[in-house]
């Protein structure tokens, strides 16, 4: 019998592209070949595919399918090659093949300075490295942080800094469950850091950014200072800046954490939604001029040029553009009269952006964009058949409802991994926000062009953003505040939510199709994912452990025993919510604990802390010890820079154990760390180490 490609190869042809190429990708990342092995390989399956050319007709057709098997390892391979040249470490230049101790370095800033509470950072490219009398050009970036110690007139976009200090590795702050910030910064090429007092760098005269650059930077400016001018209210500023270009240095954290809870953080963090509107208007702008001669050339050039201006302007983030190489097939596909299956046009925007960039794959916005996009294809309209409503109001309602559950279908289990969190009531918040915020988007595109055309309209509609945005966050604030508002904590591993994922498709097709070998697969599904989860909870039942973790300036330790804890974190740190959030909650979900006024097994009698066997001694004051022998202790933490040394404990304690945590001065730290050193007891630094875990 002949052979017969499946029904979704003819349909989808790319698809033969897409699954190796990211296969590729997945295993040089993880299980990384040397590139003359790659290049070898490619060879000898180029050769093989040339080879089978050569034979004659009757072998070529009964062996067909041979070739799409080499084809396949060549799109195989071709992800692993990119892999390769991504890492800026291949590079022969990269600097970190030619910089010594003590060389100088020539940096050039690639974006306007950002002020954090402490500094100033900005993310920089190394032009070349000093050797003794001459200057080598390198490759490499490097986040540099200058102290706020005055004022840096003149510092911004393409300039030229020579930095005298060595810089450092980027590091993780080591706490359980948190951020790999290292290996987001390694996907962007970047491996090092570096804390300049004044000093340690000097301006050069020299300026070299890039003209078009400039120019998005400028227009940048220009747009934030066109809101913050008109549009009333510091939040409402913060939320119209990153609903219009995506700009989020200015939005409240609060908010933006309410903005998650509710589901709705998306209409915030510029999306194919935005661009989709952007383009709805320059097709509603050309619809007059449509019978005019050279419109039809003239019309998608200037459509096309304005969506990628504005993802460009927006950063260029993986969701927007996947939604502007999309909206380009459609364009160009009008012009040619040519109209593309939606899904190839989803498979071309994934390949040409893994080609670019394969370590796009892990960026989480890329995921949710392609799992959202892909659900609203698969199960939309089988959605919306569900319901008929003949008034057009409420089947534009329904609609819209149909578009929010369709796109949960396969982000769910996504959401559930990244964030351990599901709004409970986003699809009435979605309902009204996502409208909305479609309007608030026109009206400050008004405003942009009234700056312009009719400056006396433009306080008129910065009021009237002003007023919806008012009324967009306080609607959010309003659905946060609701009783079960949000599901947490959900902690899932990469195994259970592929498994979740595949137990929500295949039920979505089931009731679809009325196919019962899906539903068999569902529930299959749904029993190892299930099973998966109780093993994990039935682990974490006897763990007992206690965490110092590292955080920068604050204090924070945990006592955990079985699935509850009891924290000992300084003021500052409970009060605010954003720091025991980024820093606390991810160790929290990843041991699936919960708080306990009382904790079994723990008492305390401040400083002295006794969990299990274990006494724990935490001295952060100065103060005098007055007892008459001396103590056993099993750990003493140092925190919040006590004037203590650390023979002076070892007067009044038995202990080798210390921890300095991070809010210790580092020079301190470094004392403490040679005392301990020298007299041959244990010492973990959590700004050094990262967080201190003790098993008990």
């Amino acid at each position: 019998m002949a052979y017969k490609p499946p029904y979704v190869w003819k349909q989808l042809p790319l698809l033969r592209v897409l699954l190796p190429l990211t296969l590729g990708i997945i295993l040089q990342f993880y299980y990384p070949l040397q590139i003359y092995f790659l290049y070898v390989a490619a060879g000898v399956l180029f050769a093989a595919n040339i080879l089978f050319y050569l034979l004659p007709a009757y072998l070529r057709f009964s062996f067909r399918w041979l070739q799409g098997l080499f084809l396949q390892l060549v799109f195989l391979v071709a992800g692993g090659i990119l892999v390769h040249h991504q890492d800026v470490r291949n590079h022969p230049m990269w600097v970190g093949n030619h910089y010594e101790q003590g060389n100088a370095l020539l940096v050039r800033l690639n974006e306007p300075l950002v002020s954090k509470p402490r500094t100033y950072k900005a993310n920089c490219s190394i032009i070349a490295v000093r050797h003794k009398t001459h200057w080598k050009a390198v490759k490499g970036n490097l986040l540099v942080y200058l102290r706020k110690e005055h004022s840096i007139p003149g510092l911004g976009y393409g300039s030229n800094l020579v930095l005298t200090k060595q810089p450092g590795p980027v590091a993780n702050s080591g706490n359980p469950g948190a951020f790999d910030y290292q290996q987001y910064c390694a996907f962007q090429g970047i491996f090092h850091q570096v804390f300049l007092n004044s000093g340690e760098y000097s301006i050069t005269s020299i300026v070299s950014p890039h003209p078009f650059r400039q120019w998005l930077f400028h227009m940048r400016d220009a747009v934030i200072a066109v809101i913050r001018k008109y549009v009333p209210g510091e939040r409402e500023q913060g939320v119209a800046e990153a609903l219009l270009i995506g700009y989020r240095d200015d939005l409240d954290k609060g908010l933006l954490q309410v903005y998650s809870n509710t589901g709705v953080v998306h209409i915030i963090a510029i999306s194919g939604l935005h661009l989709g509107l952007i383009y709805a208007i320059m097709v509603w702008l050309f619809r007059p001029f449509n019978r005019l001669k050279g419109v039809k050339w003239i019309k998608p050039a200037v459509i096309i040029a304005v969506l990628w201006t504005f993802s460009l302007l927006a950063g260029a983030s993986p969701s927007i553009l996947r939604a502007a190489i999309m909206f380009t097939g459609i364009v160009i596909g009008n012009v040619i009269n040519r109209r593309s299956s939606t899904y190839n046009a989803l498979i071309v925007s994934a390949v040409l952006m893994l080609c670019y960039n394969p370590y796009v794959l892990w960026d989480v916005g890329f995921q949710l964009s392609y799992a959202a996009v892909l659900s609203i294809l698969v199960f939309n309209q089988s959605i919306y058949n569900w319901l008929y409503f003949p008034n057009k109001l409420l089947d534009t309602v329904w609609k819209l409802n149909a578009v929010t559950i369709s796109a949960q279908v396969l982000t769910f289990p996504v959401v559930l991994f990244y964030f351990q969190q599901f709004p409970v009531y986003c699809l009435i918040t979605n309902f009204v926000a996502v409208p909305l915020s479609g309007w608030i988007l026109f009206g400050e595109l008004a405003l942009l062009i009234s700056t312009k055309l009719l400056p006396a309209v433009a306080p008129c509609l910065g009021d009237t953003c002003g007023g919806m945005l008012t009324f967009l966050n306080g609607f959010v604030e309003r659905m946060d505040a609701l009783p079960f508002a949000v599901w947490a904590p959900l902690k899932l591993n990469v195994a259970q939510c592929m498994l979740m994922m595949l137990c929500f498709a295949t039920a979505a097709y089931a009731i679809m199709r009325k196919n019962r070998s899906s539903i068999v697969v569902s529930l299959v599904a749904a029993l190892l994912c299930i099973a998966l989860r109780s093993k994990d909870i039935v682990l974490h039942q006897n763990q007992q452990k206690l965490i110092v973790y590292n955080i920068p300036h604050h204090t924070g330790v945990d006592f955990i025993m079985g699935r509850s804890y009891w924290s000992f974190v300084d003021s500052t740190m409970a009060a605010d919510p954003f720091l025991w959030r980024f820093h606390l909650k991810p160790s929290r979900v990843l041991h699936r604990v919960f708080p306990k006024t009382e904790l079994q097994g723990l008492s305390t009698l401040y400083p002295f802390f006794m969990f299990g066997s274990k006494r724990i001694l935490v001295v952060d004051q100065s103060f005098h010890f007055t007892f008459p022998s001396k103590l056993d202790v099993d750990l003493i933490i140092l925190a919040k820079n006590p004037r203590v040394q650390i023979p002076e404990l070892l007067e009044h304690f038995n202990c080798r154990q210390f921890v300095s945590d991070g809010s210790n001065s580092l020079w301190k730290i470094n004392r403490w760390k040679r005392d301990c050193d020298r007299l041959h007891l244990r010492h973990h630094s959590t700004p050094e180490k990262g967080a201190f875990v003790w098993m008990l």
